[in-house]
């Protein structure tokens, strides 16, 4: 075995011990992680930087530069796709939901001539929802006077409930959902009371729980006379979607 020939022998077993030592663990779960489509293209680019270099009468010191050049590439590659993967392990709303004991209802449909969602693009526009109870009656009561702010802060969650149900829905999957966009939030309550945001909250700090960083929104927290049913909160809702 001559000099180059143990050098290309080297080569290839230490290119093998590394990368068996840096992606067997990411291999090994990138099908439950990212998908099989993802599993086989790090299998297949480990193919080809071992194997395509020798479909071709290349000497042994251009086999070095390649698998070289090829093993840096592919390290880039998984990289990336641990960063993604990353990224998105932890913003899994199905799972969040499951998680927190909540099961979105099918949502009944309306009775007027309006609809709970529109799509449009990559934009989803909510209706106003109410916050709709487990036993499918909506809380009722005026802020500030009937309910306390507290009370308030768990109808502005039980809303948010009511329009994630409508947005699956509409959507089929909120695994779907890029970021919670824009808000408008009415809290039904006396005149002196100027909590509204308090309020707010109970609806803003749920999407956040669910969604992560992608659940926070522009938002507005505004005061009403009254509102529909006698409901203490009624909230809008536009969302972005994943690009398919």
């Amino acid at each position: 075995m001559d000099y180059f020939t143990k050098i290309a022998w080297y080569d290839q077993w230490l290119a093998n011990a590394l990368v068996y030592v840096r992606f067997a663990p990411f291999i090994k779960n990138a099908q439950s992680n990212l998908g099989i489509s993802a599993q086989n293209q790090i299998r297949f680019a480990y193919l080809k930087v071992f194997y395509y270099p020798t479909c071709f009468k290349f000497t042994p010191v251009m086999t070095i530069k390649i698998h070289q050049i090829l093993l840096l590439t592919i390290f880039l590659l998984v990289g990336q796709l641990e960063s993604t993967f990353a990224q998105n392990s932890g913003n899994d709303p199905e799972a969040k939901l499951k998680e927190m004991g909540i099961t979105l209802k099918v949502p009944g449909e309306p009775t007027a001539n309006f609809v709970l969602a529109v799509q449009v693009g990559n934009l989803v526009f909510l209706s106003g929802h109410g916050p709709m109870q487990e036993n499918g009656e909506y809380m009722k009561g005026k802020v500030g006077s009937e309910l306390t702010v507290e009370q308030g802060a768990e109808a502005a969650r039980l809303t948010g409930i009511s329009l994630l149900s409508s947005l699956k829905h509409t959507i089929g999957s909120l695994n779907r959902v890029k970021r919670i966009v824009k808000v408008l939030g009415m809290v039904n309550c006396v005149p002196t009371f100027e909590q509204q945001p308090i309020v707010m909250h109970g609806f803003s700090d749920f999407m956040v729980e669910v969604f992560g960083e992608s659940g926070k929104h522009a938002r507005s927290a505004v005061g009403m006379g009254s509102l529909p049913f006698g409901i203490p909160v009624e909230i809008e809702m536009i969302v972005e979607l994943k690009e398919e």
